[in-house]
């Protein structure tokens, strides 16, 4: 016996540590288990394994974790965390304007960019903050040293969008940046709506026909919750092909949880909204399904939240503003330190390597007992910056997680709409198209 069985409906769901999954009945459940006229897909997807498959299956496990030997690509510099905003559930912990000392010196930026050459490919650079536009100069600096050296690399940049320009917007078209916003329900305490607005609409036009994009993410609290429909219904009006639903995350000034089945039953709505939308013909997609289908369907590792060991460190890295390096963007919002693996001094590999940067892999990874006796293991992860924020350690009590509740729903409702004829067209076609 090699799966993890649950049931969903009136059927079994049969998963593998490799990724592979199939829906039995109970009467092929009941064959399966008493080892009596075994279906033969449950062969051929190593759920019951003999001499004949064995090594498929080793080849499967080989490929999903394939990952390891990669190392970081993901490159999140932090320009300032200084910031023009003041949201009241800032995860990054963002300082005021007139902070001092909250911008990365010139000497840092050369060791930041010194650091991701000592990196392999593929390279995607983020720039994150703060508001990282308050010094696009830094931003600019990094992407054209980092372009002039290496030809295929992809940009990133997270901005609140207030001190966008004609100026800025065009280098960014020019060096295909793809822009994430933030686009809150209408309750939202972020100021200036409209002029955010208004330049997703005006990048959306700019960078049609090159390879820059504008997206938008929205950050979910309390309040947020009666205001799911109205949400999407902007995204929509707005022609964007994502939105991006997620909890409020307890670290940096952010300090209201969303209880976890409040989040499950907005975001249940949400996703029933809008897999209707897309029969009805609309194209719209929601960004966390889409990564948890592409886990799923192509036992996609890219995502670094969803696998095991998590991305932290040997899938992402961060350059913070005061030469310090993190394991990953939420590490370096624990301001404790705690998730500190290394200085802008060291090499890349000596970073990488270190004793801090192993502590967090190892606690990153899921074979707990907890996480044992659960179907939906292969697809899933740990956080230890989440859990040190929920339960003040960096092995949490996953029985209590929120993440784990969310995480269990999420995958149930996901499995069970891929059984039905149109919504699982719907899902499989956004796992097929969007990146």
């Amino acid at each position: 016996m090699n799966f993890r069985a649950v049931k969903i409906g009136r059927k079994f769901l049969l998963t593998s540590d490799s990724g592979c999954w199939d829906f039995f009945s109970g009467k092929e459940f009941s064959a399966i288990m008493s080892g009596t006229r075994v279906p033969e897909r449950a062969v051929e997807k190593g759920f019951v394994l003999s001499d004949k498959n064995i090594n498929a299956e080793v080849i499967r496990l080989g490929r999903k974790y394939s990952f390891l030997s990669s190392g970081p690509s993901l490159h999140i510099v932090i320009p300032t965390l200084r910031c023009n905003e003041k949201c009241s559930y800032c995860q990054a912990g963002a300082l005021p304007l007139s902070a001092k000392n909250a911008d990365m010196s010139d000497e840092t930026v050369g060791l930041v960019v010194t650091r991701i050459f000592e990196a392999g490919f593929p390279l995607t650079i983020e720039f994150q903050g703060g508001e990282p536009l308050l010094r696009f100069d830094i931003v600019k600096r990094v992407a054209e040293k980092v372009k002039a050296e290496r030809k295929a690399v992809k940009f990133s940049l997270a901005t609140n969008l207030l001190l966008m320009n004609d100026e800025i917007a065009r280098f960014l078209a020019e060096n295909n940046f793809g822009v994430c916003t933030s686009l809150d329900a209408p309750d939202s305490c972020r100021s200036h709506r409209e002029k955010t607005v208004f330049w997703i609409k005006k990048l959306k036009a700019l960078f049609s026909g090159t390879g820059a994009s504008v997206s938008a993410l929205s950050t979910i609290t309390k309040s947020s919750l009666p205001f799911w429909k109205e949400l999407i219904d902007e995204y929509v009006a707005l022609g964007l092909e994502f939105i991006h639903l997620r909890p409020v995350k307890l670290i940096g000034f952010a300090k209201e949880p969303v209880p976890a089945d409040d989040f499950i039953n907005f975001w249940v709505a949400s996703m029933d909204y809008i897999i209707r939308l897309n029969e009805d013909g609309m194209k719209i997609a929601e960004r966390e399904a889409v990564i948890m289908l592409k886990r799923i369907l192509f036992n996609d590792s890219s995502y670094a939240d969803l696998r095991s060991p998590c991305g932290a460190v040997i899938g992402q890295i961060v350059y913070n503003y005061d030469g310090r390096i993190y394991s990953c963007d939420e590490g370096r919002m624990v301001k404790n330190g705690l998730f500190c693996v290394g200085s802008i001094d060291s090499s890349l590999k000596s970073v990488v390597s270190s004793p801090e940067s192993m502590a967090v892999i190892s606690a990153s990874i899921n074979d707990s007992y907890w996480c044992n006796g659960c179907a939906f293991k292969p697809f899933c992860g740990v956080c230890p910056v989440l859990n040190y924020a929920e339960f003040g350690s960096v092995i949490g009590r996953l029985s209590e997680s929120s993440w784990c509740r969310i995480k269990k729903a999420q995958f149930a409702y996901l499995f069970s709409r891929l059984q039905e004829k149109d919504a699982g067209k719907v899902l499989r076609g956004w796992a097929e198209t969007f990146k």
